[in-house]
């Protein structure tokens, strides 16, 4: 059998898998469908949530997949506060069960000084995100009028991770600049972080805000932001245009923009009550982008009933909010908070569910594709060597 006419049947066998590649991808340009099978969320054996943190802080996890490893990753507060060491890093296999690695802390000391803080100040709603070969964390530092928060008031700061997300000493990259005219005081929190793209919940439309984002120390931003609601086809009107309106909502603190297996960007977020600052219903919502996060379509509901949603077996027992997304084997696993079965606050997610899909070849029509491939490829060669 000639090499040329093996290497011509590889070509052949090549050129089928990337098809079926793409066209698994271009299955996935759609909402996902989470499913209403969930599983409660653990580290070191107990549940995320209240019985972790009976303050509650650890309802907010971040948690990502690095696909060179094959691990998830997961940073979350211990409920010490609300710093960057009360954050603590886990590690899982299966996107549910976590094992702590230890908590986080500065390389080189406490730098706040130098961006007009004398103490750190409180950082929140932490989201962690790949740009290059370096892994981000992006934390939220709320108002305090009093001035004690310098630069990192109302603003989103940036540390540095490097390449491996397991690495407990990170490197504090400042906050974000310019201060007048950039991301501070206009933010309710960070959502993502793409390329040279910052992504954060943006006060002004009720909505998800994009700017311009150079990484350094200190990081920055720079251009005209684009923005866009993402109330309206909601059924809600945005609480800071209708503050009396009983229907009057925000788009909560704690969101997520994504890069999506094809091509697409997804945010993901829960509403609030704007009087109250309450749940809103058994929903997350959902908007994509293909023009790299300059428009966005309409958002749309995940869940047709949340009420179908199970916990561990059993009925959820809250509202849905606090959705997290992380990218694992083309599919998009999604974290949220609830209330499982007994009543306790807990972080669950349909990754069991999702990750038994992973493989999109083990669809019966990916299987025949592929089979049909193989043999039309072992025939081509065959006859090529004159067997």
């Amino acid at each position: 059998m000639g090499v040329r006419a093996v290497s011509g049947g590889v070509r052949f066998v090549v050129a089928c898998i990337v098809g079926l590649m793409v066209v698994a991808c271009a299955a996935v340009a759609a909402p996902p469908a989470p499913g209403t099978a969930f599983t409660s969320v653990t580290l070191d054996g107990v549940r995320l949530g209240e019985d972790f943190t009976p303050n509650f802080f650890s309802l907010f996890p971040t948690i990502v997949f690095d696909p060179g490893s094959g691990i998830f990753h997961m940073w979350v507060f211990d409920g010490s506060g609300f710093q960057l060491s009360a954050l603590r890093h886990g590690t899982s296999t299966d996107g549910v069960h976590f094992t702590s690695t230890g908590n986080l802390s500065y390389a080189g000391g406490p730098p706040f000084p130098a961006y007009g803080a004398p103490a750190e100040p409180a950082m929140e709603f932490v989201r962690a995100a790949r740009v290059g070969n370096d892994w981000k964390l992006l934390l939220w530092t709320y108002n305090d009028p009093s001035g004690a928060f310098g630069q990192y008031n109302y603003n989103i700061s940036v540390n540095d991770i490097g390449t491996n997300p397991g690495n407990l000493s990170v490197t504090h990259e400042g906050p974000v600049q310019p201060i007048s005219g950039g991301v501070a005081g206009q933010v309710n929190g960070a959502w993502g972080l793409i390329g040279t793209a910052l992504y954060f919940e943006w006060d002004n439309v009720g909505g998800v805000g994009r700017f311009a984002y150079a990484d350094g120390a200190p990081p920055s931003v720079s251009g005209a932001v684009a923005a866009q609601d993402l109330i309206t086809g909601t059924g809600f009107v945005y609480g800071l245009s209708n503050p009396s309106d009983p229907l009057a909502v925000y788009p909560h603190n704690v969101g997520r923009t994504i890069d999506q297996p094809d091509g697409t960007l997804g945010t993901y977020y829960a509403l609030r009550f704007w009087q109250t600052g309450a749940r809103v219903n058994k929903q997350i919502y959902y908007a994509e982008s293909s023009d790299g996060g300059a428009t966005w379509g309409s958002p749309v509901g995940l869940f047709a009933d949340g009420n179908l949603v199970t916990v561990d077996g059993a009925p959820n027992q809250e509202l849905f909010s606090h959705p997290e997304v992380a990218v694992a084997g083309g599919q998009r696993i999604l974290y949220m908070s609830t209330r499982a079965g007994d009543g306790h606050f807990v972080v669950v997610t349909n990754a069991p569910a999702l990750l038994a899909q992973a493989i999109p070849a083990a669809s019966p029509i990916g299987l025949a594709v592929l089979g049909a491939c193989l043999f039309v490829a072992a025939g081509v060669a065959m006859r090529r060597a004159g067997t």
